[in-house]
């Protein structure tokens, strides 16, 4: 099977996603298409081949850290079904090259909100649902931790009880709409 002789060049790309590196993206890509294409009289449907085994093993790449591939890829570029559509070769480089740098970013900026501690994430999501119900239970079953420990947690990185915060931000709101 034609993909097999560029696994190396798709567990590079892998990485450079999973890393965030846009200029080693496109160096990669570049290089997979000169390879892919370098052949004498190559066809469009061994180019669409090459290019849907590599969305392939990028989403198993993927799947194998229980991350959802189509959380961060667009289906309408990067699907099978995707591919036919485009009439170049060029064009399908081009497709691909944007979405896999636009993974990348979105991958990297979920990687960094998870990092930051759960009071600063419970935070900003307090700021952006205040005007929903929000409970302790509901909040600790956002970040997969029980309420102790979410509570535990939130007032040794703030100084207040969730629900002091919770009042006290719905409160400032309020004061602001009057």
């Amino acid at each position: 099977i034609a993909p097999s002789k560029y696994l190396n060049e798709m567990q590079l790309l892998s990485m450079a996603i999973h890393r965030n590196q846009p200029e080693r993206i496109v160096s990669l890509l570049d290089d997979y298409f000169q390879k892919i294409t370098g052949m004498i009289s190559v066809s469009m449907n061994h180019i669409i081949f090459c290019c849907y085994a590599l969305l392939v093993f990028l989403e198993q790449k993927f799947e194998e850290d229980n991350i959802s591939f189509y959380a961060y890829f667009d289906r309408s570029i990067c699907s099978f079904e995707a591919l036919f559509q485009y009439r170049s070769i060029r064009e399908i480089h081009e497709k691909l090259e944007t979405a896999f740098i636009e993974a990348a970013a979105a991958y990297a900026a979920d990687i960094e909100m998870k990092q930051q501690p759960i009071a600063i994430r419970a935070m900003n999501y307090i700021q952006s649902n205040y005007d929903k119900k929000l409970t302790l239970e509901s909040m600790s079953q956002l970040y997969y931790i029980s309420k102790m420990h979410f509570e535990r947690l939130f007032k040794a990185e703030t100084g207040k009880t969730f629900g002091s915060y919770l009042t006290n931000y719905r409160m400032e709101k309020a004061r602001h709409l009057v």
